[in-house]
């Protein structure tokens, strides 16, 4: 199987690209940024917004990946006409790539919807990929991962402020942990070795294919349970800062994983528990420190 992955050297990405290798995919990149991974076919570096460049990626490719895109929250409060270019417009190219190359893709799209500006461009071209699926017959599978964690997770400045990432590394240095909101908020958090694990199961299941998926564990925790959880791992003497919640984010609970169309097409096995997953990943941002 010829595989190409967009946006591989993000953190899901490059997790995939390395399940996809394992599966003995032949796998191509195309990045902004030269991915210089090995066991790589081709790594092809190019703006997602170069309709040549995303032409010339997918000719001869069975399955696209499509994970490039514009990150944030509030981070793109004020950007939103770069997410729309490149979550939306980017998709569009891509979209008509496969569709000219025959290639199938896969979508990696986003469960909440939100009123923000991530959200608002993915569900765009999630709209997108489902009309390309109706009026052109063009096999597209969407995949919703829910809040995913796990090592290789950027961190600092000038990056999305993912909640687990940063409170490990605040924890690990005894910093405050930054809770936004009264942390009450219930979130799936699903480890990424699970996410990759499905979303390659699903790519290579016949009966998945022009399906939506959720990926989660279809359980919850409120941000409080996960930052006691990180603080007790770490044997941290942080202690928890109260703000307000950040523009573009909601105090909507219950945001967990529907399983019931997934399990109908593939098993979706054992999943990785949290303290598990967080012990795995509080490592990680160990060894960084100890770089």
């Amino acid at each position: 199987m010829k595989s190409l992955v967009t946006g591989s050297k993000g953190f899901i990405g490059s997790h995939l690209l390395e399940a996809l290798i394992k599966h003995g995919h032949t796998v191509s990149t195309l990045d902004r940024v030269a991915n210089n991974s090995t066991h790589i076919n081709r790594s092809i570096q190019a703006d997602i917004l170069n309709r040549d460049a995303v032409r010339n990626a997918i000719a001869g490719q069975d399955l696209v990946f499509h994970m490039a895109a514009v990150l944030g929250t509030s981070e793109l409060v004020d950007r939103a006409r770069d997410a729309v270019d490149v979550n939306i417009g980017g998709t569009i190219n891509v979209l008509d790539a496969c569709r000219a190359e025959n290639a199938r893709l896969v979508f990696v799209s986003k469960p909440n919807p939100w009123l923000n500006t991530y959200s608002i461009t993915k569900h765009a071209a999630e709209q997108f990929c489902l009309m390309y699926r109706a009026e052109f017959q063009m096999p597209v599978t969407i995949v919703k991962p829910f809040n995913v964690y796990g090592p290789r997770e950027s961190v600092g400045p000038g990056r999305p402020q993912k909640m687990i990432p940063t409170s490990v590394v605040k924890a690990l240095n005894n910093e405050p942990l930054t809770v936004f909101g009264t942390g009450e908020q219930v979130n799936d958090y699903i480890y990424i070795d699970d996410v990759v694990r499905l979303i390659c199961e699903l790519s290579m299941e016949e009966n998945a294919i022009n399906g939506t998926y959720d990926i989660g564990t279809g359980m919850g925790q409120t941000v409080n349970d996960v930052c006691d959880l990180i603080m007790a791992l770490t044997g941290s003497h942080s202690k928890v800062q109260r703000v307000p919640m950040r523009p573009g984010e909601t105090t909507d609970n219950a945001l967990r994983a529907d399983l019931t169309t997934i399990k109908r097409v593939i098993p979706i096995g054992e999943f990785v528990s949290l303290q598990n997953g967080l012990y795995k990943t509080i490592e990680h941002y160990k060894s960084l420190a100890g770089d």
